[in-house]
């Protein structure tokens, strides 16, 4: 999101928090009948934010039942995960935003990415290796709290809908209704047919990269 963008788009977010009588933190995993009224015209702002070029969105889906941490040497499924994270702060966020402007990366307060913070030099320097963008554009990686920072609000609504779909868990016999339906919607708003199918590197204001390794259980 470009810093410019910040506050028109933090406005417009209460503002439809207000309209919608959303008095507290609004997340994917809260999503019910009553709720998914209140939820989709935030996600048809998401989607609106991203025509206007005012967001990118981009997803790396992981299949951590076949990650195998074994093969670290401490077998810690944190560091893999920090490790997925570094890989789209590199190659989605550095790549194509690092070359002309200064990125600060604001995760979710989370157990599993403690340390994730200490990686900036490291990460930076990964960016002038694989993408020859010299100039150390990340400065600063923080942390923040989803109950007191709308972003991270904003993001787990379409991030979730879309893990949802992805997992089918829409095909489930106890899946909720309210959850499959929102789910299909905002998979539709992406205007991306298969979710399983990687977007072109290129593209820039919404993607989508499906983690792939010879290292996962059972191979490619």
């Amino acid at each position: 999101m470009p810093q410019a963008k910040y506050r028109v788009i933090k406005r417009n977010i209460e503002n439809l928090c207000t309209q919608n009588q959303i008095n507290s933190e609004f997340k994917w995993s809260y999503t019910t009948k009553s709720k998914l009224r209140k939820y989709k015209p935030i996600a048809d702002y998401f989607f609106e934010c991203i025509e206007r070029e005012w967001i990118s969105f981009h997803v790396l889906f992981v299949d951590f039942q076949r990650f195998d941490h074994e093969l670290r040497p401490d077998g810690n499924k944190n560091e893999s995960l920090k490790r997925m994270y570094s890989q789209i702060i590199i190659h989605r966020f550095g790549k194509h935003f690092g070359s002309e402007n200064n990125l600060y990366v604001y995760p979710d307060q989370a157990k599993e990415l403690r340390g994730l913070d200490s990686m900036k030099a490291k990460l930076n320097d990964n960016l002038s290796s694989y993408h020859g963008i010299k100039s150390s554009p990340i400065k600063a990686i923080e942390f923040r709290n989803s109950e007191d920072h709308l972003f991270l609000q904003f993001n787990d609504i379409i991030l979730g809908g879309l893990c949802y779909q992805r997992n089918r868990r829409h095909e489930e016999s106890e899946a909720g209704r309210p959850k499959s339906n929102f789910a299909g919607y905002i998979h539709g708003r992406t205007g991306i047919p298969d979710l399983s199918c990687d977007t072109p590197r290129s593209k820039m204001n919404i993607s989508v990269w499906n983690f792939d390794s010879d290292k996962l259980k059972g191979g490619r």
